[in-house]
């Protein structure tokens, strides 16, 4: 992390348990700088920008410098959001696109503008450097993997710009984000409903079996005893 443009901080030496952090495209913390009146040293600060529910990971975006030219990436991002943008560089190229608003038309449609209703709107979530195909979520509720660049890609038209304005960002993300919210309760929901018991029998309870050598030694105790006592009398 890169404090000033002499000092940075590299918690492979030194570092606190802030070094377990992971990142996340749409994290709940973030990093500030601030100056130590004290000493004039800038050191910095992991702070929450949202309520966080215990047990929730804390989490904040790298922000990754980015080196090298177009198609490439310094890491892969694994944080697993509905609209993570795939890489921990802070402005790659290939995310241009992201929660950028598209309508395309379906293979096999026809019309074009004529009909009006051969468009499909849809929001672009992310884009993968393997296939070279973004995901887009319709507004109907169903996902795609489709060529958007190319001579491959399908008749499509953009409804925004390149560079999306956060409030239009945010829209998708927080419904998202709540949809997801909602399937977790549904599936804690399921998993705190009281298992059935079994009933119990009233009938007899199953004798144990004996074990032969305890038995065979009781009764060479007992013959024992019987020759013991013969002799005696």
């Amino acid at each position: 992390m890169e404090v000033s443009g002499r000092q940075m901080i590299d918690a492979r030496h030194k570092g606190n348990l802030s070094r377990f952090i992971n990142s996340s495209c749409h994290p709940n913390c973030e990093t500030q700088k601030w100056q130590d009146a004290s000493t004039g040293e800038t050191r910095v600060g992991i702070f929450a920008i949202q309520d966080i529910e215990i047990g929730a990971e804390f989490t904040y975006d790298y922000n990754f410098a980015h080196f090298g030219g177009e198609g490439t990436t310094s890491f892969t991002c694994m944080c697993g959001h509905p609209l993570c943008r795939g890489t921990l560089d802070a402005n790659p190229e290939r995310t241009r696109n992201y929660g950028r608003r598209v309508e395309i038309r379906w293979a096999g449609e026809k019309g074009g503008d004529t009909g009006g209703d051969k468009f499909y709107p849809a929001t672009v979530l992310s884009y993968h450097n393997k296939t070279a195909k973004y995901l887009v979520h319709y507004d109907a509720g169903e996902k795609e993997h489709v060529r958007l660049e190319g001579p491959k890609a399908p008749e499509h038209r953009w409804l925004t710009s390149a560079t999306t304005t956060p409030g239009e960002a945010s829209v998708a993300v927080r419904e998202l984000e709540e949809e997801n919210k909602k399937k977790k309760e549904e599936k804690k929901n399921q998993k705190s409903k009281p298992k059935r018991k079994r009933a119990k029998t009233s009938g007899p309870k199953r004798m144990r079996k004996p074990d032969p050598r305890r038995v065979k030694k009781v009764l060479d105790e007992t013959a024992a005893a019987a020759v013991e006592a013969a002799a005696e009398a």
